[in-house]
């Protein structure tokens, strides 16, 4: 992200909160411009990360902290090439990566990154 902002492809902007400011992106003219041409090099990977938006939006609400969990589960099991992890197992990769999760954090994640599949799953057979 920080590389797209310094080359003027999207710009951030806060809002301050009670407890935290927020973050907030959108692409800039240059950065639309790019996307386009992204979409028609790219069309497959363009339609995969249409669905997990879809299947995002479909939920009353993601929350970033759910959404990085269920990536870094993602991570996870992808660099595992397992399929099935522990609770603890995954608690333990995420340890040696430098990241902290909680067998809560990982039961966020492994539900929306189940939605997520299953989203995908079902738009890709119609």
């Amino acid at each position: 992200m920080a590389e797209l902002i310094s080359y003027a492809f999207m710009d951030e902007g806060t809002k301050s909160g009670p407890a935290f400011d927020s973050y907030h992106y959108m692409l800039s003219d240059d950065g639309r411009k790019f996307a386009k041409d992204a979409m028609k090099d790219y069309n497959s990977e363009y339609s995969a990360i249409c669905r997990i938006v879809r299947a995002c939006e479909e939920r009353d609400s993601v929350q970033p902290g759910q959404l990085a969990d269920a990536a870094k589960m993602d991570y996870i099991m992808r660099s595992a090439k397992s399929v099935e992890k522990s609770d603890d197992e995954i608690i333990k990769d995420a340890s040696k990566l430098g990241w902290r999760m909680t067998k809560d954090d990982v039961a966020a994640g492994r539900v929306l990154l189940g939605e997520i599949i299953q989203a995908s799953r079902n738009e890709m057979r119609q």
